[in-house]
């Protein structure tokens, strides 16, 4: 039998294919509800067969749609009604749950991606009603403010317009929703897969100098304040691994530090200590200047203690930290018109770095990069154009080879 075809719920055959004898070929459905009918035999995911039908009013609409279910059976993008009916936020929600080694950090971005920005437009959308333009009127309105989007205090404190790295997060999470979909056969095609998205500009970097970098130090209402915004400012260290960095990861005499581990929000604005971005731990360089501020910092405390903490001598909290000595100490130094961040603090500190002549694999292995290639994409345009000074050292050591060898 064939795998899809027409049938005419109206008439039949006059003649009875068993008995051979005539019949009225007005059917028990004729002139009621639509006349042509399109049947087809839909593989299940046991093996087995199930019928599947369709009607129409006319027999060309009846045609196409046979052509469309043939052609998608042939070519193995066949899809069953059901699945096209599934939600973005069905399919984000299963994909979410899949992804078993997420760090608490990311589940929590993902879970506020999803909720803020993501659901307020696609949340009740249907897999087979999403097209490629409709994804890309969403990115233009992400960066014009112009989005709708869910202000839950409690998610995220995001307003407005977004920036070009902040969209293209939100499109990779949309994506690999709609990717998780492909891969079980509710979706044909990735819609979200090959659209352009906005360039990073240089702008979104924020290069604090020295004076600049001091007077933000210089700003801090209390010691500890102070010796983090400098280590992340000249040693290139987030946040959470500021607030993570023990008495006991110090070594002041060798003038270095080892980055084992990190502190992010998880639910509820609870602290979770847990491994470095990237699972690896690092060891990074304490200038001189900076030693003897953190040897008053930790006189007298344990190896287990926090080398920056609170008046109370906790661990500091990152969402008070930033809103409160952070932000006052922004202000302070006059940087308010900035966007400066504690996270680009990091800025500073690997352009300062690449200005003293560091290469790129110092400045890898200072902000804990995964890879050199990471480092490149990212602070390639700061190293300076040395292509006449190597040019020139070329040229040295071909004139003392060939004078050695007239000679």
């Amino acid at each position: 039998m064939a795998r899809a075809w027409i049938t005419d719920r109206w008439t039949r055959s006059p003649i009875d294919p068993t008995t051979k004898e005539p019949r009225d070929p007005k059917t028990a459905a004729y002139g009621k509800g639509a006349r042509w009918r399109v049947d087809w035999y839909e593989e299940q995911n046991d093996g087995t067969r199930k019928q599947r039908a369709k009607s129409f009013r006319t027999k060309p609409l009846a045609e196409d749609f046979l052509a469309s279910v043939e052609h998608d059976i042939r070519s193995g993008t066949y899809q069953r009604p059901e699945d096209g009916r599934r939600t973005v936020r069905d399919v984000a929600e299963l994909w979410l749950s899949s992804k078993r080694r997420l760090k608490a950090s990311t589940a929590r971005a993902y879970t506020n991606d999803l909720r803020v920005w993501i659901y307020p437009t696609w949340g009740a959308k249907k897999l087979a009603t999403i097209t490629r333009n409709d994804i890309e009127q969403w990115l233009t309105a992400l960066l014009d403010g112009t989005a709708d989007r869910d202000y839950a205090p409690d998610y995220t404190t995001d307003r407005g317009q977004l920036s070009p790295s902040r969209v293209r997060r939100l499109h990779a999470v949309l994506a690999a929703s709609f990717a998780y979909a492909v891969d079980h056969g509710w979706m044909r095609s990735n819609p979200a897969r090959g659209i352009e998205l906005p360039r990073i500009v240089d702008t979104e970097q924020v290069f604090l100098s020295i004076d600049e970098l001091e007077a933000l130090a210089n700003a801090a209402m209390t010691p500890a304040d102070r010796g983090l915004i400098l280590f992340m400012g000249y040693g290139g260290i987030r946040i959470g691994e500021g607030a993570a960095l023990t008495v006991g990861d110090l070594d002041l005499k060798a003038r270095r530090a080892t980055i084992r581990a990190t502190v992010t929000d998880g639910a509820e604005g609870k602290p979770i200590l847990g491994p470095p971005k990237n699972g690896k731990s690092r060891t990074v360089g304490v200038p001189r200047f900076l030693v003897k501020e953190l040897r008053a910092l930790t006189a007298n405390a344990a190896p287990s203690d926090p080398v920056f903490r609170t008046k109370t001598g906790k661990r500091i909290n990152l969402h008070n930290w930033r809103s409160r000595p952070w932000a006052d100490a922004v202000e302070g130094a006059g940087l308010g018109n900035l966007g400066l961040t504690p996270h680009k603090l990091r800025h500073t500190a690997a352009s300062l770095a690449i200005a003293a002549g560091a290469d790129v694999k110092v400045i890898q292995n200072m902000l804990g990069h995964a890879d050199a290639t990471e480092t490149l994409n990212t602070y390639g345009h700061l190293w300076p154009d040395r292509l006449d000074e190597v040019t020139k050292r070329i040229e040295s050591a071909r004139r003392k080879a060939l004078k050695s060898k007239t000679s």
